[in-house]
C-alpha cells in the first residue's frame, strides 16, 4: 500500500513538473527563443515512463 502512495506521489510530481516546463517553454518562445529538435528526446520520454513502471 505504501508503494502505491509513493507511485501516485511520483506521478503527481511529474505532472506538475510537466506543467511548469510547458509554462517555461511558452515564456521562452514568447521572448523569441527557438527550439532545436533533439534526436534523443523520444528516448528520454520512454525512459521517464518506464522508470515509473520499474
Amino acid at each position: 500500500m505504501v508503494y502505491l502512495f509513493i507511485l501516485i506521489y511520483l506521478i503527481i510530481l511529474r505532472v506538475f513538473e510537466l506543467l511548469i516546463a510547458k509554462s517555461n517553454e511558452n515564456y521562452q518562445k514568447a521572448k523569441g527563443a527557438i527550439e532545436i529538435e533533439d534526436p534523443y528526446y523520444k528516448h528520454i520520454i520512454i525512459t521517464h515512463v518506464l522508470f515509473l513502471f520499474s
